[in-house]
């Protein structure tokens, strides 16, 4: 019983931005590991630990004396013993004739045209197939300098934002695949936000992005080694043995989200098509892959019971690992995002297929004989000391929490558990265009998780979304006019447990401890997101809070039970 939620360690800051969160330029590179990797220009510290996981030896190149001091002492704060530290000068580099695999020179501010300088010595330290990675704005100058010294280039990459971290790179003079993203991919919360993502997409169907866009990327080789390195050998590898051919796809790469534990995503194209044929999901960071092993067994599952369509749920097409980093391959899922396509109202068909699909997914999965009332309560208070020891609720909240939990122990032996999502958010549902669910993203998935509990999250979400659609920002006084006051989204609420519970089975009294510990359990992965300091204003505490506070709030179905919060 909640065999992932158990195993993982709610401490605060684990999924803030971390130094496996920068140097995504790797992802464009053939391969995530060297035998010597040549970083001409001083990095950032924060960005240290990615690129030291590139190289067997990572050396650092600058002239500058005192800024490579400080950035030996952060390497040797982080204990990043293959991290060296070279003073030298760019025009006579230290190093004998072919002998780096990777090289990356990052220019600085206010530096001139260095490459010029820097071609001749990179073609002389060059292994014969190493590659250089390189970023630019505008190509035809630095082209015919990389022509001049012997060198080719691969076709190169736009990417997003113009400067910064970056987190999208999509194939130069690609219309149809830079379309899709700003469709797909690129959707995000704010108006702001998706009204570029409306402008980007229109810019890319007349072919005017590539040109508005002005960073690039890309990778070169010598000349002899033909139009450049090919990236992501390491997909096609992966992808052939399971019997799947991506040779000659066209690849986007998504990498929003500033954390760890984000996942890099590849949407790989075949020739002249408009959606993806697969998408892969890697890892940042090796102490995430539990997620994604996870994901892989959670779909594997669902393909094998059938608890819900085949269409609405990715298919997984492989599982391996690269530089100990996990890879999951699916079968892509043609949908729009959710958010893009709801109206945004109680009454949105959208919403009902998505309550519909949850319930769907209990009552096929609904188990009453694996698991007791002792079982779930001895691991719903392993969750409550575990808050206790992240949160400071008063003594009566503790004790009304506490009471909540007691109440399913007073149940009889069994007790249902049913398969989970976990993250049933809106942003991990797309929308058919027969306004059909597919959900996605299964890496907190449960095989014996708790009944309700995704379907409160779901209409948690929705109910955000249609205040964000409103204007109305204040998320706890859209959470008490939405849920605990008479309303539409109330009655929503209210149908959609009464209809969980009849077919999935759930006794009403089981509603309020699970509403309860519904919030207990979000409000201890969100302490993963914030510092320490920040966790008393967290917002599912303080719903969870709330909810407490208005426990009087009586809800009646339309048969008659009373559900108490």
């Amino acid at each position: 019983m909640l065999e992932t939620t158990l195993k993982t360690q709610f401490i605060p800051g684990t999924n803030l931005s971390g130094g496996l969160a920068r140097a995504d330029w790797r992802f464009l590179l053939p391969q995530l590991r060297y035998d010597t990797f040549v970083c001409l220009g001083v990095p950032t510290a924060a960005s240290l630990p990615a690129l030291a996981s590139l190289g067997r030896v990572v050396l650092v190149v600058s002239p500058n004396h005192r800024v490579l001091s400080t950035l030996q002492r952060e390497s040797q704060k982080l204990n990043l013993k293959n991290v060296k530290i070279v003073v030298a000068n760019f025009k006579a580099l230290p190093f004998q004739n072919g002998r780096v695999d990777l090289m990356y020179h990052i220019k600085e501010k206010r530096e001139g045209d260095t490459w010029k300088i820097i071609f001749p010595e990179m073609a002389r330290v060059l292994k014969t197939d190493g590659v250089i990675y390189f970023e630019s704005r505008g190509f035809r100058p630095f082209f015919r300098r990389a022509t001049m010294n012997g060198f080719t280039a691969a076709p190169p990459f736009w990417l997003t934002p113009f400067s910064g971290r970056m987190r999208t790179a999509l194939p130069f003079g690609d219309r149809d695949l830079a379309s899709y993203f700003f469709t797909n991919v690129m959707f995000g919360k704010s108006f702001k936000k998706r009204l570029a993502s409306s402008i980007g997409k229109s810019l890319s169907r007349m072919g005017l992005t590539d040109y508005l866009a002005p960073r690039r990327a890309g990778l070169m080789q010598h000349a002899q080694n033909g139009r450049g390195a090919e990236p992501f050998d390491y997909l096609i590898a992966m992808a052939e043995k399971a019997g799947l051919n991506v040779q000659g796809c066209r690849i986007g790469i998504s990498m929003r989200g500033p954390g760890n534990s984000n996942k890099v995503i590849f949407y790989l194209f075949e020739q002249n098509r408009r959606q993806p044929r697969a998408v892969v999901k890697m890892t940042r960071d090796p102490e995430f892959n539990h997620r994604l092993e996870n994901e892989y067994r959670m779909l594997s599952w669902l393909k094998e019971k059938r608890f819900v369509r085949a269409d609405s749920f990715p298919e997984p097409l492989f599982f391996d690992y690269h530089n100990e980093l996990a890879v999951l391959g699916l079968s892509a899922v043609e949908g729009e995002p959710f958010r893009a396509r709801t109206s945004a109202k109680p009454d949105c068909p959208l919403a009902r297929d998505a309550i519909n699909w949850l319930v769907e997914l209990g009552t096929r999965s609904v188990d009453k004989t694996s698991v007791s009332s002792k079982n779930v309560v001895s691991g719903l208070f392993y969750l409550f000391d575990s808050f206790n020891r992240l949160y400071q609720l008063s003594e009566p909240h503790q004790a009304f929490l506490a009471e909540q939990i007691r109440i399913i122990s007073e149940r009889s032996h069994e007790f249902p558990v049913v398969v989970q999502h976990g993250d049933p958010g809106t942003w991990n549902m797309l929308a058919t265009k027969q306004d059909r669910v597919i959900v996605i993203d299964w890496e907190a998935g449960e095989p014996q998780g708790m009944p309700l509990w995704d379907l409160f999250y779901f209409l948690r979400t929705f109910a955000s979304w249609i205040a964000r659609q409103q204007g109305r920002r204040d998320s706890f006084k859209n959470f008490y006019e939405s849920f605990l006051k008479s309303s539409p989204l109330r009655v929503l609420l209210h149908d959609s447990i009464a209809r969980y519970c009849d077919q999935v089975g759930v006794a009403a009294e089981l509603v309020r401890p699970l509403f309860y510990t519904s919030w207990m359990h979000r409000a201890l992965k969100e302490a993963t997101r914030l510092t320490t300091d920040q966790l008393e204003g967290g917002h599912y505490v303080n719903l969870l809070r709330l909810t407490i506070d208005q426990k009087s709030s009586v809800m009646m179905s339309k048969r008659g039970a009373n559900f108490v919060y």
